[in-house]
Protein backbone atom coordinates (compact mmCIF):
# COMPACT_ATOMS: atom_id res chain seq x y z
CA UNK A 1 0.00 0.00 0.00
CA UNK A 2 0.93 3.54 -0.49
CA UNK A 3 0.07 6.01 2.33
CA UNK A 4 0.74 9.69 2.40
CA UNK A 5 0.55 12.24 5.66
CA UNK A 6 1.34 15.67 6.07
CA UNK A 7 0.98 18.52 8.61
CA UNK A 8 1.17 21.93 7.14
CA UNK A 9 1.44 24.57 9.76
CA UNK A 10 1.36 28.77 9.28
CA UNK A 11 2.78 30.79 12.19
CA UNK A 12 0.66 33.56 13.43
CA UNK A 13 2.83 35.91 15.60
CA UNK A 14 4.16 33.78 17.99
CA UNK A 15 1.19 31.06 18.12
CA UNK A 16 1.26 28.27 15.20
CA UNK A 17 -1.74 26.67 13.88
CA UNK A 18 -1.35 23.03 12.86
CA UNK A 19 -3.65 21.47 10.13
CA UNK A 20 -2.84 17.92 9.37
CA UNK A 21 -3.99 16.59 5.58
CA UNK A 22 -3.64 12.52 5.79
CA UNK A 23 -3.69 10.67 2.41
CA UNK A 24 -4.16 6.65 2.74
CA UNK A 25 -3.59 5.89 -1.27
CA UNK A 26 -4.76 2.55 -2.96
CA UNK A 27 -7.50 4.32 -5.26
CA UNK A 28 -9.54 2.96 -8.46
CA UNK A 29 -9.21 6.34 -10.25
CA UNK A 30 -10.70 8.49 -13.84
CA UNK A 31 -8.36 10.22 -15.10
CA UNK A 32 -10.12 13.70 -16.68
CA UNK A 33 -9.75 15.43 -19.55
CA UNK A 34 -6.87 16.88 -21.35
CA UNK A 35 -4.28 19.39 -20.82
CA UNK A 36 -0.83 18.52 -21.16
CA UNK A 37 -1.15 15.20 -20.08
CA UNK A 38 -5.15 14.23 -19.95
CA UNK A 39 -6.02 11.74 -22.34
CA UNK A 40 -9.72 9.73 -22.74
CA UNK A 41 -11.26 9.16 -19.99
CA UNK A 42 -11.00 5.12 -18.97
CA UNK A 43 -10.82 3.24 -15.86
CA UNK A 44 -7.47 1.99 -14.05
CA UNK A 45 -6.92 -0.75 -11.61
CA UNK A 46 -3.61 -0.24 -10.76
CA UNK A 47 -0.92 -1.95 -8.13
CA UNK A 48 2.68 -0.96 -7.53
CA UNK A 49 4.77 -3.60 -5.65
CA UNK A 50 2.62 -4.87 -3.85
CA UNK A 51 -0.16 -7.20 -5.94
CA UNK A 52 -3.28 -6.21 -4.83
CA UNK A 53 -5.87 -4.79 -6.31
CA UNK A 54 -8.61 -2.43 -4.15
CA UNK A 55 -11.46 -0.61 -4.81
CA UNK A 56 -12.29 3.19 -4.14
CA UNK A 57 -12.07 3.80 -0.19
CA UNK A 58 -12.05 7.80 0.56
CA UNK A 59 -12.97 8.83 4.05
CA UNK A 60 -12.69 11.68 5.90
CA UNK A 61 -11.50 11.75 9.53
CA UNK A 62 -10.85 14.03 12.27
CA UNK A 63 -7.83 13.61 14.44
CA UNK A 64 -6.44 14.72 17.75
CA UNK A 65 -6.92 18.34 18.22
CA UNK A 66 -9.87 20.80 16.64
CA UNK A 67 -7.44 22.45 14.49
CA UNK A 68 -6.57 19.12 12.91
CA UNK A 69 -8.29 17.67 9.80
CA UNK A 70 -7.29 14.33 7.42
CA UNK A 71 -8.56 13.14 4.54
CA UNK A 72 -7.85 9.03 3.67
CA UNK A 73 -7.76 8.27 -0.07
CA UNK A 74 -6.18 4.78 -1.28
CA UNK A 75 -4.43 3.86 -4.41
CA UNK A 76 -3.14 0.77 -6.29
CA UNK A 77 0.11 0.29 -8.95
CA UNK A 78 0.57 -1.67 -11.45
CA UNK A 79 4.33 -3.18 -11.78
CA UNK A 80 6.40 -1.07 -13.71
CA UNK A 81 9.62 0.32 -14.22
CA UNK A 82 9.69 3.64 -13.39
CA UNK A 83 11.53 6.40 -15.34
CA UNK A 84 14.28 8.74 -14.11
CA UNK A 85 16.51 11.33 -15.10
CA UNK A 86 19.80 10.03 -17.03
CA UNK A 87 22.35 12.07 -14.97
CA UNK A 88 22.23 13.63 -11.46
CA UNK A 89 22.63 17.69 -11.09
CA UNK A 90 25.99 17.77 -9.81
CA UNK A 91 25.34 21.31 -8.30
CA UNK A 92 22.30 20.26 -6.32
CA UNK A 93 24.67 16.84 -4.58
CA UNK A 94 27.46 19.10 -4.07
CA UNK A 95 25.19 21.53 -1.90
CA UNK A 96 23.95 18.37 -0.05
CA UNK A 97 27.29 17.13 0.70
CA UNK A 98 28.13 20.41 1.75
CA UNK A 99 25.60 20.39 4.41
CA UNK A 100 26.50 19.42 7.92
CA UNK A 101 24.94 16.98 9.46
CA UNK A 102 24.96 14.99 5.79
CA UNK A 103 26.66 12.17 6.83
CA UNK A 104 24.22 11.71 9.72
CA UNK A 105 21.90 10.71 6.57
CA UNK A 106 21.13 6.95 5.55
CA UNK A 107 22.08 6.27 2.01
CA UNK A 108 17.75 6.34 1.34
CA UNK A 109 17.52 9.64 3.35
CA UNK A 110 20.44 11.24 1.53
CA UNK A 111 18.21 9.75 -1.94
CA UNK A 112 14.89 11.69 -0.30
CA UNK A 113 17.14 14.69 -0.02
CA UNK A 114 18.86 14.84 -3.18
CA UNK A 115 15.41 14.89 -5.16
CA UNK A 116 13.54 17.11 -2.80
CA UNK A 117 16.56 19.71 -3.73
CA UNK A 118 16.41 18.75 -7.11
CA UNK A 119 13.00 19.54 -7.55
CA UNK A 120 13.47 23.11 -5.69
CA UNK A 121 16.48 23.79 -7.75
CA UNK A 122 14.34 23.90 -11.15
CA UNK A 123 10.75 23.11 -10.59
CA UNK A 124 9.69 23.08 -14.48
CA UNK A 125 13.04 20.77 -14.86
CA UNK A 126 11.67 18.76 -12.46
CA UNK A 127 8.02 18.50 -14.04
CA UNK A 128 9.75 17.98 -17.19
CA UNK A 129 12.12 15.08 -16.33
CA UNK A 130 9.93 13.57 -13.38
CA UNK A 131 6.47 14.30 -13.12
CA UNK A 132 5.81 14.11 -17.07
CA UNK A 133 7.63 10.39 -17.70
CA UNK A 134 5.95 9.21 -13.99
CA UNK A 135 2.57 10.18 -15.34
CA UNK A 136 3.35 8.96 -18.54
CA UNK A 137 4.22 5.27 -16.93
CA UNK A 138 0.84 5.27 -14.66
CA UNK A 139 -1.60 7.23 -16.82
CA UNK A 140 -4.31 7.62 -13.64
CA UNK A 141 -2.57 10.45 -12.96
CA UNK A 142 -3.69 12.35 -16.07
CA UNK A 143 -6.23 14.81 -14.73
CA UNK A 144 -6.82 18.10 -12.61
CA UNK A 145 -4.45 17.21 -10.10
CA UNK A 146 -1.48 16.83 -12.67
CA UNK A 147 -3.07 20.02 -14.45
CA UNK A 148 -3.13 22.25 -11.53
CA UNK A 149 0.69 21.22 -10.49
CA UNK A 150 1.73 22.27 -13.94
CA UNK A 151 0.00 25.53 -12.81
CA UNK A 152 1.80 25.93 -9.74
CA UNK A 153 4.80 24.71 -11.54
CA UNK A 154 5.24 27.17 -14.49
CA UNK A 155 4.26 30.39 -11.61
CA UNK A 156 7.55 29.91 -10.12
CA UNK A 157 10.10 32.36 -11.40
CA UNK A 158 13.58 30.60 -11.27
CA UNK A 159 14.47 28.25 -7.89
CA UNK A 160 13.11 27.70 -4.21
CA UNK A 161 15.05 28.68 -1.51
CA UNK A 162 17.86 25.63 -1.19
CA UNK A 163 17.10 23.19 2.05
CA UNK A 164 19.45 22.84 4.32
CA UNK A 165 19.69 20.46 6.40
CA UNK A 166 19.37 21.69 10.32
CA UNK A 167 20.60 19.11 13.40
CA UNK A 168 17.61 19.23 15.25
CA UNK A 169 15.33 18.59 12.52
CA UNK A 170 17.24 15.36 11.22
CA UNK A 171 16.96 13.96 15.00
CA UNK A 172 13.62 14.69 14.60
CA UNK A 173 11.95 12.93 11.44
CA UNK A 174 14.56 10.16 12.23
CA UNK A 175 13.50 9.12 15.74
CA UNK A 176 9.57 10.01 14.37
CA UNK A 177 10.87 7.02 11.68
CA UNK A 178 12.25 4.79 13.91
CA UNK A 179 9.54 4.91 16.34
CA UNK A 180 7.19 4.34 14.26
CA UNK A 181 8.67 1.44 12.69
CA UNK A 182 10.38 -0.42 15.30
CA UNK A 183 6.64 -0.33 17.04
CA UNK A 184 5.05 -1.51 13.89
CA UNK A 185 2.51 1.40 14.88
CA UNK A 186 0.20 2.57 12.45
CA UNK A 187 2.46 5.46 10.39
CA UNK A 188 1.23 8.89 11.49
CA UNK A 189 2.40 12.18 12.74
CA UNK A 190 1.76 10.86 16.66
CA UNK A 191 4.35 8.88 17.94
CA UNK A 192 3.96 5.32 19.51
CA UNK A 193 3.09 7.24 22.56
CA UNK A 194 0.61 9.62 21.53
CA UNK A 195 3.22 12.28 21.49
CA UNK A 196 2.21 15.26 18.70
CA UNK A 197 3.91 16.75 15.89
CA UNK A 198 3.40 20.16 17.36
CA UNK A 199 5.11 18.56 20.48
CA UNK A 200 7.70 16.54 19.05
CA UNK A 201 8.62 20.08 16.62
CA UNK A 202 8.92 21.82 19.95
CA UNK A 203 11.66 19.96 21.48
CA UNK A 204 14.05 21.33 19.04
CA UNK A 205 13.90 24.57 20.17
CA UNK A 206 13.49 26.27 16.72
CA UNK A 207 11.20 29.13 17.30
CA UNK A 208 10.05 29.34 13.83
CA UNK A 209 6.95 28.00 11.41
CA UNK A 210 7.55 23.76 11.29
CA UNK A 211 5.51 21.44 8.77
CA UNK A 212 5.82 17.56 8.26
CA UNK A 213 5.32 15.46 5.12
CA UNK A 214 5.01 11.63 5.87
CA UNK A 215 5.03 8.93 3.09
CA UNK A 216 4.47 5.15 3.55
CA UNK A 217 4.81 2.36 0.86
CA UNK A 218 6.88 -0.13 -1.14
CA UNK A 219 8.33 2.54 -2.90
CA UNK A 220 11.50 4.34 -3.75
CA UNK A 221 12.37 8.38 -2.52
CA UNK A 222 12.14 9.30 -5.82
CA UNK A 223 8.13 8.00 -6.32
CA UNK A 224 7.24 8.89 -2.88
CA UNK A 225 8.48 12.97 -3.87
CA UNK A 226 6.36 12.65 -6.76
CA UNK A 227 3.46 11.17 -5.27
CA UNK A 228 4.01 14.23 -2.56
CA UNK A 229 4.10 16.84 -5.20
CA UNK A 230 0.89 15.02 -7.59
CA UNK A 231 -0.87 14.91 -4.30
CA UNK A 232 -4.03 13.29 -6.14
CA UNK A 233 -6.98 13.15 -3.75
CA UNK A 234 -6.06 15.75 -1.27
CA UNK A 235 -8.14 19.00 -3.08
CA UNK A 236 -5.72 21.33 -1.24
CA UNK A 237 -2.69 19.55 -2.27
CA UNK A 238 -1.17 20.59 1.04
CA UNK A 239 1.85 18.40 0.56
CA UNK A 240 2.68 20.11 -2.34
CA UNK A 241 2.27 23.75 -1.20
CA UNK A 242 4.50 22.50 1.46
CA UNK A 243 7.59 21.63 -0.92
CA UNK A 244 6.99 24.60 -2.80
CA UNK A 245 7.06 26.78 0.18
CA UNK A 246 9.69 29.72 -0.57
CA UNK A 247 9.22 30.14 3.34
CA UNK A 248 10.53 26.96 4.57
CA UNK A 249 14.31 26.34 4.30
CA UNK A 250 15.39 24.38 6.65
CA UNK A 251 14.86 20.24 6.35
CA UNK A 252 15.38 16.98 8.64
CA UNK A 253 14.95 13.51 6.68
CA UNK A 254 14.59 10.47 8.52
CA UNK A 255 13.32 6.89 6.51
CA UNK A 256 12.80 3.56 8.22
CA UNK A 257 11.83 -0.07 6.63
CA UNK A 258 9.16 -2.47 8.21
CA UNK A 259 9.54 -5.76 8.49
CA UNK A 260 7.38 -6.45 5.64
CA UNK A 261 9.47 -4.00 3.04
CA UNK A 262 7.00 -0.91 3.55
CA UNK A 263 9.23 2.37 3.56
CA UNK A 264 8.36 4.91 6.33
CA UNK A 265 9.81 8.33 5.08
CA UNK A 266 9.58 11.57 7.31
CA UNK A 267 10.39 15.25 5.98
CA UNK A 268 10.50 17.77 8.91
CA UNK A 269 10.64 21.51 7.42
CA UNK A 270 11.05 24.84 9.13
CA UNK A 271 11.40 28.36 8.54
CA UNK A 272 14.51 30.73 8.77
Amino acid sequence: MLKFIRLHTKPNLSVLFYMVHYIYVDMRIKPRESNPLCGKRSNFILTYKFHVKLILIFLIISLVTNTTNGQIATYSFEEKSIPMPKKMDSVVLLKNQQMIGYNHLSETEKDFYYWTNYSRANPKRYWDSVIVPIVTTFPQFKGSYTESLYRDIITIKGELPFLALNSELILLAQNHAKDIVSNNAQPGHNSFNGITFQQRFKTTGLNSCGSENISFGEITPYFALAMLYIDYGLPNVGHRKTLLNPMLTRIGVGSATFSNGSNFYVQDFACP
